[in-house]
């Protein structure tokens, strides 16, 4: 109990003189400072609490007699008060309302010094955190195990603002049935003025292809103005859709009162785009609560992006945002898709696009798009590096000459390099981004700066502080498998011309993965072709064999089937599949897990339970999602069991 009264002591005295400042100029990729966040040692500082697992909840919640539970701590929220919840596992969540912090005293619900406390919801709880009270810090926790929301900030009727969530790991979060209602969220943002979300590592959010590392949805604010949305220095991995979404108020009037920044993060293994910006300042009509004004831009800036199974950075139906310095690098479909209708007057400039399937790709019906120096580096096997279906399906380009004279996007990265031969960062197979000093990208881009993200930015990300451009994680992702066995195979296409269906891709190289036969393509790193059993017989299986000669211990995989491919006519992605394993071909098969797969169309990400070993795997495909004769799987990754980041 002395050691617990001594890390008590020390979290009190290092809750005092804190102050959080929003601030920095807007041109430079940062918000208008509003608010200051002081801890309880500053000048009328609330009380400090505490809670601990071996607690009791009728005692007065001091250090010598903490609470023990986390709902009875925020019962004594008000402004300038902190919770510290000692090290241990509080299995609840926690709806904080009613009460909560004011200017400059924010209330603050924080881990004390020496460990991290956990709230777990077993997988029967909806949500981790649930707030709807404004001035509010959440900060040093590991949130995982909730059905939908590691942490929900609800301003639906604007009660909820002025929050600040940093330094939290959130994980295993959505339902592993496959079958939610709803969409997952590592931290669902609903309408929340001066928010800022930052330093926290969110991974392993899934069940549902709607689902997201964090998602800030504006929509729910329609009557009140957004100001100041940052979201920064997070790290996301193994995330069904996307790292980040950031919606806008789709359809109705603009809301967005400020600029809103998504700048230095990492995102990396996510299983369809990294980050993603949707419906922003597009589609309507002036009113609301900006009156006769546009609504503010989303500035996506100086991320890191990597390994995606589609795409790396992904506007869509948006106006007038900024895509620049972003690193992407080795995405299995585009670095970056502008798609969708009416994407009018967006910036895309001094971004490094490096090994991904296709660099950019411009699918869509706007106006005033602007790619403004980018620089290009292509896979070897896809020559193809710049897409461009303003009008109709148009045109692929395999030289930036080309692109530069012939592009209905009129003079289009006149700036722009395509150099696929010079090496570029420092040591990638090490996680270190970072520009060799003198090679073609840098101090060329045209801001006289270096392409990619700049590392006095992205530096400090996730709840430890230690990533950043010259420590990039590297999960480990097994490479080298082989296809060794499948109940049948048809390399015809799909009952509608998959022309129609692919955001770009090499006929060529899609005829010579089908002619290798026996599925080879479904393990090559790129989705746009497709294993079909014959006829879409099922059950069907195709066997696996892993790289080495001893087993591989398993942590997750990720199944892939061609983007769009979920329509009316051509619905035959999977459903129901099991995955089973052995060591040898002498042993019998084990399964390792069976699962469902969400409706739509893009990746899914599934943790393995156990760790097995396993020198050979079988995926048998059970049941697919609507249409009675195919169904197909573009691509099957795989990842080694490892400790989780943080």
């Amino acid at each position: 109990m002395s050691g617990c009264r001594q890390a008590v002591g020390r979290a009190r005295r290092c809750t005092g003189a804190l102050v959080l400042l929003i601030a920095a100029l807007v041109a430079a990729g940062s918000a208008p400072a509003r608010w200051l966040v002081a801890g309880d040692d500053s000048p009328g500082g609330g009380r400090v609490f505490t809670v601990s697992p071996d607690g009791d909840d009728a005692a007065d919640g001091s250090a010598r007699t903490p609470w023990r539970t986390v709902g009875r701590a925020v019962q004594a929220a008000g402004p300038g008060v902190t919770v510290n919840l000692l090290p241990g596992v509080y299995r609840e969540g926690v709806v904080l309302e009613g009460r909560g912090g004011a200017e400059g005293r924010p209330f603050t619900l924080q881990s004390a010094e020496g460990g991290r406390a956990v709230l777990d919801g077993g997988l029967s709880v909806d949500t981790g955190m649930d707030v709807h009270v404004p001035y509010v810090v959440i900060r040093g926790l590991e949130i995982r195990n909730f059905r939908h929301r590691g942490v929900r900030l609800n301003g639906r009727r604007a009660e909820c603002h002025h929050v600040l969530v940093e330094k939290n790991v959130i994980h295993h979060i959505g339902d592993p049935t496959g079958e939610a209602p709803e969409a997952a969220y590592g931290v669902r943002v609903l309408g929340v003025s001066d928010c800022t979300i930052r330093r926290n590592t969110i991974y392993f959010v899934f069940g549902n292809n709607e689902s997201f590392g964090v998602h800030f949805d504006l929509r729910s604010a329609y009557e009140n103005a957004i100001h100041n949305a940052v979201i920064e220095k997070n790290l996301f991995y193994l995330i069904d859709k996307a790292g980040v979404r950031i919606t806008d108020n789709w359809l109705k009037y603009y809301v967005l009162a400020d600029p809103a920044y998504i700048r230095g993060n990492i995102s990396v293994h996510i299983g369809y785009v990294g980050l993603e910006v949707n419906y922003v300042n597009t589609h309507v009509t002036h009113g609301g609560p900006l009156g006769d004004k546009d609504g503010a831009p989303v500035y996506v800036e100086d991320n890191f992006v990597g390994w995606c199974s589609s795409h790396g950075i992904n506007p869509k139906q948006s106006a007038d945002g900024v895509t620049r310095r972003n690193t992407i690098y080795n995405c299995r479909r585009s670095g970056y898709l502008q798609s969708g209708h009416d994407s009018y007057r967006m910036r895309i400039e001094g971004n490094l696009l490096v090994d991904n399937v296709l660099g950019s790709i411009v699918h869509t019906v706007g106006v005033d798009n602007q790619f403004i120096g980018n620089y290009y580096r292509q896979l070897p096997a896809w020559p193809e590096f710049f897409v461009d279906r303003t009008e109709g399906w148009g045109t692929t380009y395999t030289r930036m000459t080309d692109l530069h004279s012939r592009s209905v996007l009129k003079g289009v990265e006149a700036q722009g390099v395509l150099d696929n031969e010079a090496a570029l960062f420092r040591a990638p197979q090490k996680g270190d981004f970072r520009l060799i000093p003198g090679c073609p990208a840098a101090g060329t881009a045209p801001d006289g700066g270096d392409f990619g993200a700049r590392e006095s930015v992205l530096s400090g990300v996730g709840a430890s502080g230690k990533w950043g451009l010259a420590n990039i994680p590297l999960l480990p992702e097994v490479k080298g498998m082989r296809v060794v066995g499948v109940s049948s195979e048809d390399p015809g296409r799909c009952p509608v011309n998959p022309d129609a269906h692919y955001f770009g891709r090499s006929k060529a190289v899609d005829a010579a993965k089908v002619a290798a036969g026996v599925a080879a393509h479904l393990v090559d790193g790129v989705p746009s072709s497709a294993w079909r059993p014959l006829d879409g017989q099922m059950p069907a299986w195709v066997a696996i064999e892993l790289p080495g000669e001893r087993p591989i211990p398993l942590g997750a995989f990720a199944i892939n089937v061609c983007h769009n491919r979920y329509q009316d006519e051509c619905n035959c992605n999977v459903r129901d599949f099991k995955l089973y394993g052995r060591v040898s071909e002498e042993e019998e098969w084990r399964e390792l897990g069976a699962y469902t797969r969400y409706a739509r169309a893009a990746g899914r990400i599934f943790p393995i339970d156990g760790a097995p070993r396993v020198r050979q795997l079988k995926l048998e495909v059970l049941s697919n999602n609507g249409w009675p004769g195919a169904v197909e799987v573009g691509e099957f990754r795989l990842y080694r069991a490892f400790e989780p980041i943080e």
